[in-house]
């Protein structure tokens, strides 16, 4: 299966539920946190309780509230109560015992502010982490200047967070583009994401999925050449650095091969 788009789907809003047959994204995410007004939390649980006991969980994520929150315990307690649900952990803390609670289920962590930033790539992950995501909205919220001016500490933050997580072995996802009016920007912020390094990205507005889906997915010619090299990689054991059929054989060049073909689920 591909692991381009996440779209987020407020929890609050069931009417959004039905809706989803008719998207084209690889993961959902309700949202539990930022999106649903407070007095609207134990509304949004039941409606996730009661979706998830009609519907499958398959590419299905929960994003809970914070550690800090009143609601987090709460929302543990909904998580235990659905099988197979991924979990999406907001302001994650490195080293933080409470998230031990959630146990097997996959994760996806959103990093958002620089402190984590710094210290992911030599952090533990909890185990079954399947992807980290950027809270890039968050991060810089400590600073004054217009998100234009300060482009080149957007684009160390981009680079740094993706080599953490690649260090890591999972998935690096993009954060939120939020103004869903303007799809020319949003057409090349995924393309500078994409040189970037990243795997995919979150989206808030229908609009953003197919655009996303198109950005990240990989060229038929680049799927080709991954198939042609392992399978000749197949046929030699072992092979090192050599020629087979005229093409030079690396042992980097069989790993991005792999690399290529995990991504598309071969």
């Amino acid at each position: 299966m591909f692991n381009r788009s996440f779209h987020f789907i407020p929890a609050h809003k069931k009417h959004l539920f039905i809706k989803l047959k008719d998207l084209n994204s690889d993961h959902y995410l309700f949202d539990l946190e930022d999106a649903v007004p407070e007095n609207l939390k134990i509304e949004s649980r039941d409606n996730l309780l009661d979706f998830f006991s009609k519907n499958s969980t398959k590419n299905c994520w929960i994003r809970i509230n914070d550690i800090n929150s009143k609601q987090f315990q709460d929302d543990v307690e909904l998580i235990k109560k659905i099988e197979a649900i991924g979990v999406v952990i907001p302001k994650y803390q490195i080293n933080e015992s409470s998230y031990s609670e959630l146990g097997n289920y996959r994760k996806i962590l959103i990093i958002e502010d620089l402190k984590t930033l710094n210290g992911i790539a030599n952090a533990k992950l909890p185990y079954n982490t399947f992807g980290l995501g950027l809270g890039l909205e968050d991060m810089l919220s400590i600073f004054t200047q217009k998100n234009d001016v300060i482009k080149p500490l957007i684009d160390d933050i981009k680079l740094q967070f993706v080599k953490s997580v690649k260090i890591n072995d999972v998935k690096a996802i993009d954060g939120v583009f939020t103004n869903y009016k303007d799809t020319e920007s949003f057409c090349c912020d995924c393309a500078e994401s994409v040189s970037f390094g990243f795997d995919g990205k979150f989206s808030i507005y229908p609009t953003q999925i197919g655009i996303i889906n198109n950005s990240y997915k990989i060229d038929e010619n680049s799927i080709k050449w991954a198939r042609k090299i392992v399978a000749l990689c197949q046929s030699n054991s072992l092979p090192g650095y050599q020629i087979i059929d005229g093409v030079l054989i690396t042992p980097p060049k069989l790993e991005k091969a792999k690399t290529i073909l995990k991504s598309i689920g071969e």
